[in-house]
Order: C-alpha cells, then sequence, then structure tokens
C-alpha cells in the first residue's frame, strides 16, 4: 500500500467507470487496474494468492492489474468502481482503506460514473480528472497518518455537541475548541486530521444527508426541509445542496 500512495500515476486510459450493484463472482487476470468505493454494503474479495480483503462501508479496495480473484458480497451492496491502465508496468499488492472523508469520495466517483456514461465531447479527459482528483485525496489522506485513539478522545466532546446540535444551532469553531481545551487553530488541524475534512464541511455534510432523508419521505417542502436540517437560509440550503449531491432539492424530492 504504502508504494500506491506514494507513487507518481500516469493514466493512459480509463476502461470503466459505473454504479454495480451486481457484478461477477470471479475475476480471472484482471484486464486493468481498479478502485472500488462502497457507499453501501460489503465485499470480501479472496485472491489466488490467499489474501482475503473485506471492503466495507465507506471504504475503498485497490484491485491490481493481473490479479485473481472471486468475490462474495453482501444482498444491499451498491459501490462505484473506477477501472483504468497506467503507462507504465506498475504493481502493488491489494489493499481497502477505511475512508476519513468519504463523502468527498462519493461525489468523485459518482461524477466519474456521470461522465463517462453520458459519453460526451471530452468524457475520456473528465473521467482522468476525476481518476487524478481520487489518487491525490487517497495519498493526501494516508499523509495525514495514523490518529491514536487519544487524540481522538480529545475532541470528542466536540464530536458529540456537533452531532447534539447541528439541526438547531451550529457551534462555531471557538466554541468547540473551548470545549476541549485548545486553541482554535490546533482544534482545525486535529479535527481535519482525524475526519480529513473541515468542521464547517463536516457540519454541511450532517446537515445535507439529514436535508436528504426529509426529502426523501415527500413529507415536507424545501423551505420546511432547510429549516428542519438547520439551515436557516432556504437559498444558500438549494446552493449547498445541490453543490454536494449535483441537484436541486426539489429535484432530489421529485426523483
Amino acid at each position: 500500500m504504502e508504494r500506491f500512495m506514494t507513487y507518481d500515476f500516469t493514466v493512459s486510459k480509463i476502461d470503466l467507470c459505473a454504479r454495480v450493484t451486481k457484478g461477477s463472482p470471479i475475476h480471472t487476470n484482471r484486464a486493468s487496474h481498479g478502485v472500488v468505493f462502497y457507499p453501501e454494503g460489503s465485499s470480501t474479495f479472496s485472491f489466488s494468492t490467499g489474501k482475503n480483503v473485506v471492503a466495507a462501508v465507506n471504504s475503498l479496495i485497490y484491485l491490481p492489474q493481473g490479479s485473481n480473484y472471486t468475490v462474495s458480497s453482501s444482498a444491499s451492496h451498491v459501490c462505484y468502481a473506477i477501472n483504468f491502465r497506467l503507462d507504465d508496468d506498475f504493481c502493488d499488492e491489494p489493499f481497502c482503506v477505511q475512508l476519513k472523508n468519504p463523502s468527498l469520495f462519493y461525489e468523485l466517483f459518482k461524477g466519474a460514473d456521470k461522465y463517462f456514461t453520458q459519453r460526451q465531447q471530452g468524457y475520456m479527459q473528465k473521467c482522468k480528472a476525476y481518476l487524478y482528483d481520487i489518487l491525490f485525496a487517497l495519498q493526501h489522506e494516508y499523509s495525514l497518518g495514523y490518529i491514536s485513539g487519544n487524540k481522538k478522545a480529545t475532541i470528542q466532546k466536540a464530536v458529540d455537541l456537533i452531532h447534539e446540535t447541528y439541526m438547531d444551532t451550529s457551534p462555531t469553531v471557538t466554541q468547540l475548541s473551548a470545549l476541549c481545551g485548545m486553541t482554535p487553530e490546533y482544534f482545525r488541524r486535529l479535527f481535519s486530521q482525524i475526519f480529513g475534512t473541515s468542521p464547517l464541511k463536516y457540519i454541511n455534510k450532517l446537515k445535507n444527508d439529514r436535508a436528504k432523508e426529509l426529502l426523501s419521505s415527500g413529507m415536507y417542502s424545501v423551505y420546511e426541509v432547510a429549516h428542519m436540517s438547520g439551515f436557516e437560509d432556504v437559498g444558500y440550503f438549494s446552493r449547498s445542496f445541490r453543490k454536494m449531491t449535483g441537484v436541486s432539492p426539489s429535484d432530489y424530492m421529485s426523483k
């Protein structure tokens, strides 16, 4: 994994970008490299080398070119896959990582799937751009290093407060850092190390995830959903929601 996380990749071709709910259970002499993100469910990959790798929710697995393996998946699994080729003979062992900022990877994989499916002029370059962003994000998270349980515990009170209050009044970084007995600068840095995103983006994701649930229910108007999710301004809610999901709240509700 270390070689993958420090390698300077040059992608020559994208073979596939796809949302997958059901695939072949047996793979022999894999034709290309692959990265697969799991927003739902899980799969167990059993390689001919004897290595078993389990990919669960919010994790990403790397599948080397030329590898042989079988896949066993949960009934409700959903994954996004990108199969790609490189200009050189890069090789590394298969691995799986739990992502610190899964929402970022979710949007990147969805974007690649969208452009690959539409196949408009320049789609291949756009898909390569998404893959490079994924590789960069992976290597960036890896560079943050291991975070000890003790460090996580130092900001747990702040994380708990965020989850308790984000739908009402979002706490400021100053309030959160004071609760943990540290400076705002150190709190931001430690929070980003642990979660791979800033406190503000973390809070906005919670709000938008809540908004998705409310919109999907069909019971509330966009105005009601905005306020029930912790957004004081409906216009800001619409812009934030579109930025995260790629569609407006009203379009999401009508899906």
